[in-house]
């Protein structure tokens, strides 16, 4: 779904603050999110939303930070984050940064692959995460290659 449509706009607007989960999954050249977009769902069309999966995120998103560092970071209520890694599009490490920063309540990380490399893949998250997340909160931590039936 292209999220700059006004359907999106309605949508968030009469079922944003009692969302509780959202999966994400858009091709690397999609121009149907940007990185502003992210931020505004997670920090105000979204605020409660407890459990996010990323299975695809625009190359442009995946490439900065989300949240500025200029401003304070938001506490979103994020209690479990899914991960779908692709070798030819990772993640920046500002990107992490500022999403890890903002987790301060995850207790699951799930990380998977499309058939890549896991281990080297899901070491950028793990180690964002280890820098910049709130360990003590972590109860669950997956870590593994994706098919075509997963959660991912």
């Amino acid at each position: 779904m292209d999220m700059t449509t006004p359907i999106c706009a309605v949508l968030f607007s009469a079922m944003g603050l009692n969302m509780s989960k959202l999966k994400l999954k858009f091709k690397d050249d999609s121009t149907a999110l940007s990185r502003g977009m992210l931020a505004d769902i997670l920090r105000n069309k979204a605020p409660f939303l407890e459990e996010l999966s990323i299975k695809g995120l625009p190359t442009l998103v995946k490439r900065s930070a989300i949240f500025s560092a200029k401003r304070q970071y938001p506490d979103l209520e994020l209690r479990k984050l899914s991960f779908k890694v692709h070798f030819e599009s990772p993640y920046s490490p500002e990107f992490l940064t500022s999403l890890f920063k903002s987790s301060r309540k995850l207790e699951s990380l799930n990380i998977g692959s499309d058939g890549y490399d896991v281990q080297m893949m899901g070491k950028q998250i793990l180690t964002s995460f280890s820098e910049h997340g709130n360990m003590a909160a972590l109860t669950e931590l997956t870590l593994g290659k994706s098919n075509s039936g997963s959660k991912y």
